[in-house]
């Protein structure tokens, strides 16, 4: 029978925590709804209009976010089984092979003689072990606790939580403090979940809290210069 093609052996599925994909979900939610109501602000002086634009906005991103984050998560499990079943398929078709590459894995690391003979023998006379050295010796690949459903509903937790923050100062505040309250808010937002970030990534926890902040600035600066000139132009 012939022998189904493998994978790449970089191939690599190891999954990312949930809280960076709800550091990842903050900070979409703060940079874009932070763009937007300060584009909305200088485009208009109406806090409602405002506080409806950035509702719409920040309900649609998160189910965006929310979908975008389930399909991910979906396809990354479907990954994983599709070659953990071909590993499988190979182990009982082909077990000759299988066992050879599990001799070749072994002795390169300096395993010889008895002793190579000894580990493939316990390895291969357990299938479940068997399998399981397959996928993570020869294709890098390891076990998940992968949840789509669980995934998506973060993200949009998270999503719609991070956009509020932007968007409260409008509704709490009058118009004339709601702009520099919204932004001095986000930023400080922004910093915390940069340096919350860092922990995660191996970096210093300031660096990445500033390098939130830059971005998000630079984002809401963005935001006001275009609502500023379209609420010109409309005038």
């Amino acid at each position: 029978m012939p022998r189904r093609p493998k994978p790449h052996p970089g191939e690599s599925i190891e999954k990312e925590s949930n809280i960076r994909e709800i550091i990842f979900g903050a900070e979409d939610g703060f940079v874009s709804t932070l763009g937007l109501v300060l584009g909305m602000a200088s485009a208009t002086n109406d806090s409602k209009v405002v506080i409806i634009a950035g509702a719409v906005y920040v309900i649609a991103e998160a189910f965006s976010m929310a979908a975008g984050t389930y399909l991910s998560s979906k396809a990354e499990k479907q990954f994983y089984q599709s070659k953990m079943e071909r590993e499988r398929w190979e182990i009982n078709h082909i077990p000759a092979a299988e066992r050879q590459e599990i001799r070749d894995i072994y002795r390169k690391r300096g395993f010889k003689g008895r002793m190579l003979d000894g580990i493939v023998s316990r390895i291969t006379s357990d299938k479940r072990l068997w399998l399981k050295m397959m996928m993570e010796e020869e294709l890098h690949i390891f076990p998940s606790s992968i949840d789509p459903a669980r995934d998506g509903a973060a993200m949009f937790l998270t999503s719609i939580a991070a956009g509020l923050v932007p968007l409260l100062p409008f509704v709490l505040l009058p118009p004339a403090n709601s702009v520099a309250v919204s932004v001095a808010l986000t930023l400080a937002a922004l910093f915390l979940t940069g340096a919350l970030k860092g922990r995660f990534v191996a970096m210093d926890w300031k660096r990445s809290g500033l390098e939130m902040l830059v971005v998000g600035a630079l984002a809401a600066a963005i935001g006001y210069g275009v609502g500023f000139v379209t609420g010109g132009l409309v005038h």
